[in-house]
């Protein structure tokens, strides 16, 4: 079983997800990372997230991952990207920032903060992306999930700091993407990312947080007139609540979150993320190295597919996980546009998000 705790609009729930074992065929446990397990595909790209390959990472040897619940060491900062010129308002470009993680960390059983990144340069509302690169050890034979929380700036109604996670088979390495959103400030200056891990029968330590994961960090101009013009973010959680739930269709996408933004011929580019979390009440895929069933995320701009990523659940007994990401960058004509998140699943097996089980975001940065 993990705990989630979801924090929005001043509000903390805490949810269970009951997780069980998993069934696995008789094999030898090696010492490489096994398969990848990166199910993003981007049609429009090369489905990996933007991890800012212009700044060093200083990721070291890969050496002995720091203990349970330390914050693992954060490399140089990126330069900030500064763009292309403000907007006609006047205001200023969105500011880029890219951390890598130089260290490795164990992951522990309960929500610790194992990034916490102080924010230079001001305030401003901002949108964080966690690069995180997970590691299962091999041992024990039993699936392991994590959970991932980031929390930006003020604990206020404008923070979207929702938990999000799937299941990890053993000795597989996964690239996975969880994202927040939120204000900047003075007093309230940083990006902490809370992740741990779960199962049945938890033991500190099976899954690791490994160097050369990063967080990336957009903040835009504070300026009040500037405010919330040029990153905006919706939650399904935020604008459903926390207790209605989204049921997915059998083969055919249906929307399940939209968001607006208004762009100027200046901007260089349009950032569009979209993510989701999707829970299979009764797993169709029982058996790791044997999964079949899938569910699959679409993300329109303005009408247009720009990306579709399908991804095959985790192997579990009893209830599953499974999230979805993709990022785009591209240049757009100045003017209202909309994007939207749409999902379908494989199977005939309910699967839901919200509720119990995992949020909805799409974020949208006018580079």
């Amino acid at each position: 079983m993990r705990r989630v705790s979801l924090l929005a609009a001043g509000i903390t729930a805490s949810l269970a997800l009951s997780e069980s074992g998993c069934t696995f065929p008789d094999y030898a446990v090696v010492d490489d990372a096994g398969p990848t397990n990166d199910s993003r595909i981007d049609d429009a790209g090369d489905g990996s997230a933007d991890v800012g390959t212009d700044v060093s990472l200083e990721a070291g040897d890969g050496g002995d991952a720091a203990t349970d619940g330390d914050v693992g060491d954060v490399g140089d900062v990126g330069d900030a990207e500064s763009g292309e010129a403000g907007d006609a308002t006047g205001c200023a470009p969105v500011r880029k920032l890219n951390f890598p993680i130089a260290t490795a960390v164990k992951l522990g059983c309960t929500s610790a903060p194992v990034i916490d990144l102080p924010i230079p340069g001001g305030g401003g509302f901002a949108f964080a992306r966690a690069n995180l690169q997970l590691q299962h050890s091999g041992l024990p034979k039993a699936v392991y999930s994590w959970t991932a929380t980031v929390e930006v700036g003020e604990a206020d109604t404008d923070q979207i700091a929702f938990a999000i996670g799937d299941t990890i088979c053993p000795t597989t390495k996964a690239t996975k993407v969880a994202a927040g959103y939120g204000h900047l400030t003075s007093a309230s200056s940083h990006v902490i990312v809370q992740l741990f891990e779960g199962a049945t029968s938890c033991i500190a330590g099976t899954l690791t947080l490994l160097a050369g994961s990063s967080v990336d960090v957009w903040i835009e101009d504070d300026s009040p007139a500037c405010q919330k013009k040029s990153i905006a973010v919706a939650s399904y959680y935020k604008t459903s609540g926390l207790t209605t739930t989204f049921d997915w269709p059998v083969t055919t996408t249906a929307t399940i979150l939209t968001q607006k933004i208004d762009t100027a011929a200046a901007d260089g580019s349009l950032l569009t993320f979209t993510t989701v979390e999707g829970t299979p009440t009764v797993n169709p895929n029982t058996t790791c190295g044997s999964e079949s069933s899938s569910l699959t995320m679409q993300t329109t701009l303005d009408g247009v597919s720009l990306s579709i990523v399908k991804g095959l659940v985790p192997a579990s007994t009893g209830q599953g996980h499974l999230v979805l990401d993709a990022s785009h960058e591209g240049k757009v004509t100045a003017g209202g546009h909309s994007v939207a998140l749409q999902v379908a699943k494989s199977f005939v097996s309910k699967v839901t998000t919200g509720g119990c089980c995992g949020d909805a975001m799409i974020a949208l940065v006018r580079e």
